[in-house]
């Protein structure tokens, strides 16, 4: 995958997991820890709030437009909602049974 140039004062657009943002490139910032040295941007977002992130973050879940943001995000939403449609899809008249159990027996193990 080809690194994003991205630059300070860009303004940028996010997409984690299914949801989007705008941001404001403030800095770029460099912190030597135990393991290395690990480089950051700081994000400005429309309330004002700054918010960190590694150049790994960066580069995977930020892009320069927001079409680009919406079809990540729409990518993003389709593998949660076939995740959720599997779990309903799955789910058994039994598994209240077992929940019930479940809950009796922690009941039971705290002494009520």
């Amino acid at each position: 995958m080809e690194e994003k140039k991205f630059e300070l004062g860009q303004t940028v657009y996010s997409a984690q997991s299914y949801k989007i943002g705008r941001y404001v490139i403030k800095e770029k910032t460099t912190h030597e820890t135990l393991e290395g040295i690990t480089e950051e941007m700081v994000f400005v977002d429309p309330t004002g709030r700054e918010v960190a992130y590694s150049v790994a973050d960066v580069q995977n879940n930020f892009y320069f437009t927001l079409e680009e943001a919406k079809e990540r995000a729409i990518e993003e939403w389709q593998v949660v909602k076939k995740t959720v449609e599997d779990q309903i899809s799955s789910f058994t008249d039994e598994a209240f049974d077992e929940i019930a159990d479940k809950i009796a027996k922690q009941k039971e193990a705290k002494g009520k």
